[in-house]
This record gives structure tokens, C-alpha cells and sequence, in this order.
């Protein structure tokens, strides 16, 4: 079982502990069923001793705090062990390199590993209540045992039927876990749609009809697999409810007859089956609890070997970070880009390419000619093939790839800005100061490293990206089209302050840009072809710089 790989993997709390808290709640239950068994053989029960009350009160007592108590270490126990394995699995995510994570299906892999990890917490309390339950029930055969072989061996018989009875279940339980959990990822898939493509969707009622039609059917695939899973329960029970009154019936009715027994001998195996058949309730229940605990430990089990797959190029502790360069050198640097497929489409390079502090370098280019992939090698987020990345004259290896991406600040074409400044401490004045320049005053805010709101238009966020960027203050700025959505006004700003401002404060900066009229505002220009740097010497550059 997923759960029980987990407990071996990750426990922290020893199975002792837990057995030993079992065996005083079944030595607590059996010691009361001795005790009203006791009673109820005395001629007359008003003459019980005063001790027999007290020891019943101090038992239930015991049985109530130890009960609590495991289930609480127990709760608390696998809480923590899922929240070791979900931070774990996050971390190793964010160390698989970009070219992985691209052809990963992400959302699948967020909703496994959030989406119904919530309900642990409510799981986790049928646990150690199955394990006790088990326990209990065990203690209470022994003791029957020593009332009555015969009754033992019904007994026994009844619990093995009743067990066998919910394994077979188990099986249906667990496919229609699975085809509900499937149904929730398809629907949250299909939800998600609508909300990513908002705008297409409003801009074509056939289109959103047909993506209703798809919730719809999705969401219906949902509620039959949750039917099916109360159905596979509730057969389970009534099973396990018929076996219980036969055993009760046959342990009262047919045993006597058939073999002679007392009626007081079957009075006290009567009370132990009476509390041997809540037991078995309470374990039906929590056992189709822990079932269900299981598909979800099962979940986070696959997922950590999934990413366990997936090409890490990052190492286990953070390396010093590097926060100076002086100078940057690609030489014949090749790229083999892949698809889902792991079938070539197109080779990035050879290219040559030597970036020092000071200096502006545009890239222009077609669409479809590589300029993408080529400003990710330059960010060292897709190490190359072939060909050497040298800082300072000495040529990148394995993981000094970290240490090389801590000098630069990317603001991509497809940026995600985080609502809080994560890794850097905020000079506050200084960000005042830029979401001013920025002209965004009034319309967010920088409070405590976190933006009051990034709700604003395409051109403001990338504003807001610029910002994130300055306050960095790295060596080395990266830009895609970073002006492409901005107004007349603030295009002007970027080429005519910003750029010569980062150059004036010894930044590098490359920037991919079609702007042709700013094209003599930076010192070198190179035409993207094919994955190729062509530079443009028609051009004169160095213009006001």
C-alpha cells in the first residue's frame, strides 16, 4: 500500500508507540467486558461491590484519553509526513531544468499534488482508529476464546468472512477512487480552460457552449464515480452488517441447541460480541477511509517518481551566488530544441556572442527564427548541447549554471510577475520612487516587499516586471520585446532613459526588440536567422550613448 510505503519511508514515531497504545485500549475494553460480565452473573446485582464501579469508571476513563491521545499523535504524525513529502516534491521541482519542465503537463502535476490533500487532515483521524479497531477486536477473540472454544471458532469464522468480505471490496473501492479522481482532474482541466481563455471564450457562443457541454459531461463523469463509490461502501456494509447478525444469531439460537452450551456461557461471549460488533462497524468505516488516504498518499507517491525523472541541473544546497562579472563570452554555442515528441525541430546556433558590463546589444529577427531560444541560453536556462558559456574566461560546468543566473534579471514575453518581491530585501523609498517613473502611482502600491494589486493592464504589468528587474539590481538584464505593449510614451522612456540608465550603472543589457527607429540606440545589433547571430553593420549604432 502507498500509505504504508509512506509510514516505512517517512515515520518519525516508532509502530511500538502506537502498538503499545493499542494493546492498553484493548486491554481497557476487555477488562470491561470482564467486568459486566461479572456483574451480570451475581444473583443480585445491587450487592456489586463499590470497586467494580470505580474500576469500570477508571477504565472508560483510560480508554478515552489513550483513544484520544493516539489519535491525536497518529493525526499529527501523518500530517506531518505529507507535508514533508508535498515540500519536498515542490522543491524538487523547482529543480528540474526549463527545457523538462516545458514538455511536463504542469496542471496535472499541481493537482496531484494539491487537489485532495486538503481531506488529509479528516483522514488522517481513521488511521490509528483502524489500527486500535483492530487491535480491539483481536484482544476480544482471546478472550472469547477462553470462554468458549467453540463460540471462539464461530466468532473467528464471522470476523474472517467479514474481513475477506470488505478485501474483495476493496478492489471496487479503489477503482472508483481512481476514475473519481480522474473525473476531478479532467473537470478542474476543463474549468481552468474557461478561465485561461476567457476572452475567446466571450468572443464565440458556439465555443462556449461546447466548453459547457464538456463541464457538463465531465462533471456528470464525476457524480457516476462517486455513486459508484457510495454504491461499492454501502454493499461493503450491508455484507458486513448480514455476517454480524448471523454471527450473533448463530452464537444465541443454533450453537446452544446444537451443542448444549449454558445460557451463562453464552451471555458473556454475547456481551464481547456486542462490543466485538461496534468494533467491526467502526472499522468498516475507517477502513474505507483509509482506503481512500491511500489513493491520495498514492498520488504524491507517483508524482516524486515522476519528477524523480525529470532532469534536475540544479544541486541539492545553493552555491555561493555570483554578483559581479566582467566579461561574457558564448563560443559556438548549439542548441538542439526538442518537442513533447523528443523529435528535433529546429538547431539553435552555432553562434558566438561576447557581452561586457556597460554594454547594449539588440537582437531582431523574424518570427520563428530562434530569438527565444536563444535569449534562454544567454539566461542559462537551457544549457547548450555544444559549445562553452565562459564568465570571466572560465567555462561553465554542471551546476555553476545556478551561480551563473543569479548575475541576471529576465522580463520574458511571457513574464509572471509574483505579487510578493521573493529573494532580495526591498529598499522602500526606491521602489516609491519607481512605481512613480512608472506611472503607476495610485494604481498599486509596495507594502511590506508585497504589491497591493497586480490586477492592471498588459502594458502596466510588464511596467510592474521592470520594476521587480530594477530592484534586483543585477549585472546583467535580458529583455524580450519589453516595449512591445507599451505606449508611445513610456517605448520612448525605456530606449531613452532606462536602457542608457542600466548602461550609465555598468549593466549589460540584451534585448530582443523590432523597434527598427531605436535600432542606433545600443552598441551592437545582431539579426537572428535561424538560430544564427548575424550582426548588423548597415546600421549605425552607439547614437546618444
Amino acid at each position: 500500500m502507498n500509505f504504508i510505503e509512506l509510514l516505512r519511508r517517512e515515520a518519525t514515531v516508532r509502530l511500538g508507540f502506537y502498538g503499545c497504545v493499542a494493546v492498553a485500549l484493548a486491554l481497557s475494553d476487555m477488562t470491561i467486558v470482564i467486568i459486566i460480565n461479572h456483574v451480570l452473573m451475581q444473583d443480585d446485582i445491587a450487592q456489586v461491590p463499590l470497586w467494580h464501579i470505580g474500576a469500570f469508571a477508571l477504565l472508560v476513563a483510560t480508554r478515552k484519553y489513550s483513544q484520544e491521545h493516539l489519535i491525536r499523535v497518529g493525526g499529527n504524525e501523518i500530517m506531518r509526513i505529507i507535508h514533508s513529502v508535498r515540500v519536498r516534491i515542490i522543491d524538487k521541482v523547482r529543480r528540474v531544468d526549463v527545457k523538462s519542465m516545458e514538455l511536463t503537463d504542469q496542471s496535472a502535476l499541481l493537482i496531484g499534488t494539491i487537489a485532495n490533500v486538503s481531506s488529509i487532515g479528516y483522514l488522517s483521524f481513521y488511521v490509528p482508529l483502524l489500527f486500535k479497531g483492530i487491535i480491539q477486536i483481536l484482544f476480544l477473540l482471546i478472550y472469547v476464546y477462553f470462554i468458549s472454544a467453540t463460540q471462539f471458532v464461530v466468532a473467528l469464522a464471522a470476523m474472517l468472512l467479514i474481513a475477506l468480505s470488505f478485501w474483495e471490496g476493496t478492489t471496487k473501492i479503489q477503482r472508483s477512487m481512481s476514475e473519481m479522481q480522474e473525473s476531478d482532474k479532467s473537470f478542474l482541466s476543463t474549468a481552468s480552460e474557461l478561465m485561461e481563455g476567457f476572452k475567446e471564450v466571450k468572443m464565440n457562443r458556439w465555443r462556449s457552449d461546447a466548453l459547457i457541454g464538456d463541464v457538463t459531461e465531465v462533471s456528470a463523469a464525476n457524480l457516476r464515480a462517486n455513486s459508484r463509490l457510495r454504491e461499492d461502501v454501502l454493499k461493503d456494509y450491508g455484507w458486513s452488517e448480514l455476517l454480524l447478525a448471523c454471527f450473533i444469531g448463530a452464537l444465541v439460537f443454533v450453537e446452544p441447541r446444537l451443542i448444549g452450551t449454558s445460557t451463562q456461557t453464552v451471555m458473556q461471549v454475547a456481551v464481547a460480541a456486542l462490543f466485538m460488533a461496534s468494533l467491526v462497524r467502526e472499522a468498516i468505516t475507517t477502513g474505507t477511509e483509509v482506503i481512500i488516504l491511500n489513493s491520495v498518499c498514492g498520488g504524491l507517491v507517483q508524482i516524486e517518481r515522476e519528477i524523480d525523472q525529470l532532469r534536475s541541473d540544479e544541486p541539492g544546497e545553493t552555491p555561493p551566488l555570483w554578483s559581479t562579472f566582467e566579461s561574457l563570452e558564448f563560443r559556438q554555442i548549439t542548441y538542439d530544441n526538442v518537442d513533447a515528441l523528443a523529435k528535433a525541430r529546429f538547431t539553435v546556433g552555432p553562434f558566438d556572442l561576447t557581452i561586457k558590463p556597460g554594454e547594449i546589444v539588440f537582437l531582431t529577427g523574424s518570427n520563428g527564427s530562434g530569438k527565444s531560444s536563444v535569449l534562454r541560453l544567454i539566461a542559462g536556462l537551457y544549457p547548450p548541447h555544444r559549445g562553452d558559456v565562459l564568465v570571466d574566461g572560465h567555462a561553465l560546468r554542471g551546476d555553476q549554471f545556478v551561480q551563473y543566473r543569479s548575475l541576471i534579471s529576465c522580463i520574458f514575453a511571457e513574464h509572471y510577475l509574483f505579487h510578493k518581491l521573493y529573494g532580495f530585501e526591498v529598499d522602500p523609498v526606491r521602489a516609491a520612487r519607481l512605481i512613480d517613473e512608472m506611472g503607476l502611482r495610485g494604481k498599486t502600491d509596495l507594502v511590506d516587499g508585497t504589491f497591493s494589486t497586480l490586477a492592471l493592464s498588459s502594458g502596466q504589468r510588464t511596467r510592474i516586471a521592470m520594476i521587480s528587474a530594477l530592484l534586483e539590481d543585477r549585472p546583467i538584464y535580458l529583455f524580450d520585446e519589453w516595449a512591445a505593449d507599451q505606449d508611445p510614451g513610456f517605448r520612448h522612456r525605456f530606449y531613452r532613459e532606462i536602457l542608457p540608465q542600466l548602461k550609465a550603472a555598468g549593466k549589460a543589457v540584451i534585448a530582443i526588440t523590432h523597434d527598427t527607429e531605436y535600432f542606433p540606440y545600443c552598441d551592437r545589433l545582431y539579426d537572428v536567422q535561424r538560430g544564427r547571430l548575424v550582426e548588423i553593420t548597415e546600421v549605425a549604432v552607439g547614437a546618444s550613448l
